[in-house]
């Protein structure tokens, strides 16, 4: 069994029967305006693009540590279509679900979490770069670039890289796994209706 936790420990995630797919820089405006709305608000530091790593677990459960619940599941609004594992405690991602990944994917923003074991996968693309306001001096031109999978030859090249093929589903909303049952069972947090106090847990009130 391994596991992943939140910058302050209140939530965990226990994996089994892991594999690791590959690994991407994610430049997408939703990526970079949650990662900022979460900052403002006593989150960690983001860079530009978030670093992120495709895993396949086999056991995927969330498991809280403190006395109060922490874990959320956190939508950018109700029309998004990725789900992240928040932590309400130290406002910090843990785990992102998006409608297309295949049943047992999920993506982990490994410089925002703490692991009990060693995730070595370099970044092999940049994604979602289509509206990228930024730097593009910071890119790694030896990375392959991806601006929108909304077109359909950048998708088939994006799935052509070594294991990506096994990232993406091919029909997003068939079958269920445990991935989706153990954020479904989670409160609901829709950051364009504004974060309130009340859904936040302190600081302070470590458990």
């Amino acid at each position: 069994m391994k596991t992943v936790a939140c910058q302050c420990g209140s939530v965990r995630l226990e994996l089994d029967d892991l594999d690791i797919l590959g690994s991407v820089l994610c430049g997408c405006s939703e990526c970079r305006l949650v990662n900022t709305i979460l900052h403002g608000l006593g989150g960690p530091v983001v860079t530009s693009c978030l670093r992120a790593v495709y895993l396949k677990a086999g056991h995927f459960r969330i498991v809280e540590t403190s006395s109060e619940p922490c874990a959320r599941r956190l939508r950018l609004s109700a029309r998004s279509t990725t789900r992240r594992l928040f932590c309400a405690r130290c406002r910090s991602v843990i785990a992102m679900r998006h409608a297309m990944y295949a049943e047992s994917v999920f993506a982990l923003p490994v410089d925002l979490v703490r692991s009990d074991f060693e995730i070595d996968c370099s970044p092999q693309a940049y994604v979602g770069m289509i509206d990228f306001d930024q730097d593009f001096g910071l890119i790694d031109d030896a990375l392959p670039l991806f601006h929108s999978f909304r077109y359909q030859q950048e998708l088939r090249r994006f799935l052509s890289i070594a294991r990506f093929s096994e990232i993406v589903s091919l029909h997003p909303h068939g079958s269920r796994h445990p991935i989706d049952d153990e954020l479904n069972r989670l409160p609901v947090m829709d950051l364009d209706h504004g974060l309130q106090e009340h859904e936040l847990v302190q600081p302070s009130c470590l458990g």
